[in-house]
């Protein structure tokens, strides 16, 4: 199982959801477009929301990191790697997952120099 089969289609719902766990929701912060990183067993692991100014890492909150690209790639490095991980954008809400969109290293890379791009 990857993570992206985490996502069904929900009656009543027009894009695919996955439910959060107990331990999943406590790195839930609220709605908007995140990076979200999943672990060996394709449960959440990380969370960063790309409309934030100022997110952090999990393990390190007195960081401050200019947006939720640049904390998920200083999260990579920190995690020497996602070997083994998926990554996903999706969109927060409800509490839940949903709209994802896989997303490589190299991908966000490239997302984080246009968005660094475009501030200047």
């Amino acid at each position: 199982m990857q993570a992206i089969d985490r996502f069904k289609m929900v009656d009543g719902n027009i894009v695919p959801s996955a439910a959060l766990d107990e331990k999943e929701q406590n790195i839930y912060r609220g709605c908007g477009w995140a990076i979200a990183a999943f672990d060996n067993r394709q449960r959440l692991a990380a969370l960063f929301y790309l409309g934030e100014s100022n997110p952090y890492l999990p393990d390190h909150p007195d960081i401050e990191i200019e947006n939720g690209v640049a904390a998920a790639l200083a999260w990579d490095k920190d995690q020497a790697g996602w070997h083994g991980r998926k990554t996903l954008i999706v969109m927060c809400s409800g509490r839940e997952l949903c709209e994802p969109y896989a997303v490589s290293r190299d991908q966000l890379s490239l997302i984080f120099a246009q968005i660094t791009e475009d501030d200047s």
